[in-house]
């Protein structure tokens, strides 16, 4: 059998269902970005005064309650810098926490004793309570925090932009390795004879060639770029039925050092593509025991909401290509994926073979033809522009 393929859509952060993305471009991101103008002008405006304005005013001041006086060269610098961080969303969410410290530290050294507010109604620490609400909002929740260099935007034939500057369209993942039924990409190699996409002799390419150029295809529409691959997940057949295929056992080889995909890569990925070989009209035992084994992820909800399609490779036009997909999007739909489809949304999609749900492709001995490839990379693209309209309207909770 040949590989299966999840592409996974790294966005910026990570967003829990009914959660607003980071850009500017939902309500949700521009209200995260409004607080952390807010708060960074503050820490930065603290942090010089500090480091510039008042330097031995603030270490005597820090003596007087019982720190070194030049520690309060430390905290400004982490204030000063911390703001900036906040504002520009590098290193967001370390900032933020170091930040969190800095406020629990002032709290708790020089204006606990004063109370939230002083008997005579004047300030105490709950100017400080106040930001560390801030900080911390910002530090679990990592709105608006630049974490991932998405790849640049692309966009596919039929002209669909991926999300703009990229963010949560740029890279989905996949993991060659044979047998592996992986968020990312795994490849899964059929034994001799077996009746699958990946069926072939011993004389034929190597196992999960046609599958492999196929997600690269998915991926390439998706993120406009060369991208890492991501885990795979394990082989389930044993490695003397592996050593009995000499072209199974090389792309074993080949694709073994790719690490093995944990339910993690579903959980924090926006968008979801996965790909099989067909095996018997639906999609290979190892991805089949991957999906089963991630009922806690679904139990969970954290399965929900996520954009996600699939692929598939068969030996012949009729092997079970739109079955097999079918079947997959059964699944999605109990983990209530937003399915999207092809459907005949481009001349390329007819080209390919004219399948609506997915992308398809045939493992012949020279792999997919160019049509194929044009479909997959279709695919890539569709997924990607609508993952990003969804993160977009999250603001509003479903």
């Amino acid at each position: 059998m040949g590989p299966s393929y999840l592409h996974r859509l790294p966005g910026v952060p990570r967003h829990a269902p009914g959660q607003a993305p980071a850009g500017l471009g939902s309500a949700g991101g521009a209200f995260s970005w409004i607080l952390r103008l807010g708060i960074g002008i503050i820490f930065i405006y603290h942090g010089a005064a500090k480091l510039f304005l008042t330097p031995t005013a603030m270490a005597a001041f820090f003596a007087s309650i019982g720190l070194p006086g030049p520690f309060s060269l430390v905290v400004g610098a982490v204030e000063l810098l911390g703001g900036l961080a906040l504002i520009t969303g590098i290193g967001m969410r370390i900032a933020a926490i170091a930040l969190s410290v800095i406020l629990l530290g002032a709290t708790f050294t020089a204006k606990w004793a004063l109370g939230f507010v002083t008997p005579e109604g004047m300030p105490g620490w709950e100017f400080d309570f106040a930001l560390l609400a801030g900080t911390l909002s910002l530090a679990f929740s990592g709105v608006g925090a630049v974490e991932r260099a998405p790849a640049n935007a692309s966009t596919a034939p039929g002209g669909e932009a991926a999300a703009p500057g990229g963010v949560t369209t740029a890279a989905w993942d996949e993991a060659a390795a044979p047998g592996s039924a992986t968020p990312a990409a795994r490849d899964e190699a059929a034994a001799p004879g077996s009746a699958t996409t990946a069926a072939r002799d011993e004389a034929t390419p190597p196992m999960g060639e046609a599958p492999s150029a196929a997600a690269a295809a998915v991926r390439s529409g998706v993120s406009g770029a060369n991208l890492p691959n991501a885990p795979r997940i394990a082989e389930l057949a044993p490695e003397e039925a592996i050593a009995q295929n000499p072209a199974w056992k090389a792309f074993h080889e080949q694709t073994k050092d790719v690490p093995t995909a944990q339910f993690s890569d579903l959980e924090w990925a926006d968008g979801i593509i996965l790909g099989s070989p067909t095996r018997f009209g639906t999609i290979a035992s190892q991805m089949k025991q991957f999906i089963d084994t991630a009922g806690g992820l679904w139990a969970q909800g954290k399965l929900a909401n996520k954009v996600a399609a699939g692929f598939v490779t068969a030996s012949n036009p009729h092997g079970g290509q739109e079955a097999t997909i079918l079947a997959l999007y059964t699944t999605l739909y109990h983990w209530g994926s937003i399915v999207v489809a092809p459907g005949y949304t481009h001349d390329v999609v007819f080209q390919a073979g004219g399948n609506p749900y997915g992308a398809s492709a045939l493992g012949t001995d020279t792999g997919p033809v160019e049509a194929e490839l044009a479909g997959a990379r279709h695919l890539g693209s569709r997924v990607a522009a609508i993952a990003s309209r969804v993160l977009a309207g999250r603001a509003v909770p479903v």
